[in-house]
């Protein structure tokens, strides 16, 4: 009996490790030019992802622009 109750439980624990759930990718947005700097907020939603690919993807969002005084960065981050 305590075999089985030992069996169910790493089984469980598995299932809820391994799962798939969403997750969310928070990337701040600053624009910088002539007249000042800016950043906005943007969250997207991965859904039925493992933790592990979410934040690849969401690492995959980052970026870095400029041309004279002006620029855009993007920083991403799994919350």
């Amino acid at each position: 009996m305590k075999k089985g109750i030992i069996i169910v439980a790493a089984m469980g624990l598995f299932v809820a490790v391994s799962c798939k759930k969403d997750h969310t990718c928070s990337c701040d947005v600053t624009s910088t030019n002539d007249l000042g700097t800016i950043t906005i907020t943007v969250d997207t939603t991965f859904t039925d992802m493992k933790k592990k690919d979410a934040d690849a993807s969401c690492n995959n969002l980052d970026y870095s622009l400029s041309s004279g005084t002006s620029s855009v960065k993007q920083d991403c981050e799994l919350k």
